[in-house]
């Protein structure tokens, strides 16, 4: 009885883990207007994969709103847009992989040039949270291993 509960507790978090390595957060860009007259961006090295999708935000509320909004400039399939208040979001889907660059000015003139980049690529490694959940699978597989080995039998005086 003591193996069912413990193979279904290994094998309850390997599907938890394999759960949480396959959902990815959606890549956001939000950029911002900061005091200095330069554009700032949050977000400014995106990481997906090919047929995902990257969503460039402006800052509409708060501190750092851009009155005219900015422009992007970047090669295929970034292209040349802009975000005003307006029309605060653009959705880019990247087919290929490759290294994507691009450049945000302001609208109101060229007061600040910022650069990012979005890398599309087929495989990435582990990212931090997702080694955490390895070493603590690791850690459990471990310690019942350890457990049901030292476990022995209770000798039953005759």
């Amino acid at each position: 009885m003591k193996r069912i509960f413990a193979l279904t507790l290994i094998v309850a978090f390997l599907c938890s883990f394999s759960v949480a390595v396959a959902q990815k957060a959606p890549q956001v860009v939000t950029i911002t207007c900061v005091a200095d007259d330069t554009v700032d961006i949050a977000n400014p090295h995106a990481r997906i994969y090919p047929g995902e999708t990257v969503t460039f935000r402006i800052n509409t509320t708060g501190v750092g709103v851009c009155s005219t909004g900015v422009n992007v400039n970047g090669a295929t399939p970034i292209g040349n847009f802009d975000l005003t208040l307006g029309d605060p979001v653009e959705v880019i889907t990247f087919p290929d992989t490759g290294m994507y660059e691009y450049d945000v000015t302001e609208l109101a003139g060229p007061r600040g040039i910022t650069h990012g980049k979005v890398e599309v690529r087929t495989e990435f490694g582990p990212t931090l949270t997702e080694w955490g959940i390895i070493a603590l699978v690791v850690l459990i597989l471990g310690s019942a291993a350890f457990i049901m080995l030292r476990r022995k039998k209770a000798s039953v005086p005759a």
